[in-house]
């Protein structure tokens, strides 16, 4: 009784420093499994309804008019299995045969561009609330579709994060309870809202987690295993996919535990994962030392050989090593998906997984 009597205290003491929709989420290991089937449920069936795929052949009938190498692929949550029924719809637009970003790649043309196309749109019935976005790292135009009632956000650089989709599309096939633990991650961090921390973020952060523990494999075995094709964006490497994904499956563990432990474990590890000296690096399933990309590049793991040669073109761009977090994306490895995350919100992120790994190891 005594002991009761404490893990009672020790949860409330906790649930008095969490979100009271966390501590609902976490009441229970069933309440977790039911919300976590809920929310896998409701992703599928907005990446398998008609929504997305009407919105994209509209958007492509219209644009054809005026490319007729015009082309259009949606990416994202809707797309990878990770979105509701509320989220927006991301499209790259290729106008004239830029899927691998040989055109239009400067930020003046890029601009030219999206003028131009919000010009046409504007003007066309089924497309209203149009809004050029110009100074992102990619520019977009943002805009809402009438008839599907999507909010959308259209690029024109390259293909890239379409790829990105098709990568994490590809580990929730291999690893069916990687899409259950980031959809309840992202439901998580939406009771408490950690500036600057993108869905796309915390996707990340699930799927490294995963990967340093063998359930899902590195992107660069990835590359290996498929490197009978390779696909080059911009300068950048990505999957081709040849080899099939029950071969692609022979290289990781399953995963057996239950979804309360895969997220006890996942908030452990985060809690203390020493950001101060890591960066989280999808490409090798492994951490990386930021002070390897703040002194010789030559240094680097071979495998980041696209970054170095980036470096050395006519418009570099470094990793933002000197961020308080630093998260590196699987292909484009200049880009930093937490470069803008500061110190305070780190410190916030690390205590809600620390409180978050106390709660849920207190219902064993």
């Amino acid at each position: 009784m005594v002991i009761f009597a404490n893990a009672t205290l020790i949860i409330q003491i906790i649930a008095d420093k969490l979100p009271p929709p966390i501590c609902l989420l976490f009441k229970s290991k069933e309440n977790i499994c039911a919300v976590a089937e809920n929310l896998a449920k409701e992703a599928e069936d907005v990446l398998r309804n008609s929504l997305t795929r009407d919105c994209c052949k509209q958007l492509e009938s219209v644009l054809l008019a005026i490319s007729p190498n015009c082309r259009v692929y949606p990416f994202g949550s809707r797309v990878s299995g990770l979105g509701n029924k509320d989220s927006d719809l991301d499209v790259f637009v290729d106008m004239d045969e830029d899927y691998f970003g040989k055109k239009f790649q400067d930020a003046k043309k890029q601009v030219m561009l999206i003028r131009g196309i919000n010009k046409i749109l504007q003007k066309h019935k089924d497309f209203a609330g149009t809004i050029p976005v110009l100074s992102a790292r990619t520019p977009i135009l943002k805009l809402y579709h009438i008839p599907t009632k999507l909010d959308c956000d259209l690029s024109f650089k390259h293909g890239l994060s379409v790829e990105n989709t098709k990568f994490l599309r590809l580990c929730i096939e291999m690893q069916p309870v990687c899409q259950r633990l980031i959809l309840l991650v992202k439901s998580w961090a939406g009771y408490i809202i950690f500036e600057n921390i993108t869905t796309y973020a915390l996707a990340m952060l699930c799927i490294f987690y995963l990967q340093t523990h063998g359930y899902l494999i590195s992107v660069d075995k990835l590359f290996e295993l498929n490197k009978h094709k390779r696909i080059n964006i911009s300068g950048w490497k990505t999957i081709a996919y040849a080899l099939s994904l029950e071969d692609m499956k022979l290289h990781i563990k399953p995963y057996q535990g239950t979804l309360t432990e895969l997220m006890e474990h996942f908030f452990k590890y985060y809690c203390f994962f020493n950001f101060a000296s890591d960066v989280a690096c999808p490409l090798l399933g492994k951490v990386v030392k930021r002070s390897l990309f703040e002194g010789d590049i030559e240094k680097l793991p071979p495998q980041m050989d696209t970054y170095i040669t980036q470096l050395t073109g006519d418009d570099p761009e470094f990793f933002r090593s000197n961020s308080p977090m630093c998260i590196q994306d699987p292909f484009d490895l200049s880009h930093n998906l937490t470069k803008a995350v500061h110190k305070t919100t780190l410190i916030k992120f690390q205590e809600m997984c620390k409180l978050s790994y106390e709660y849920l190891k207190q219902l064993h």
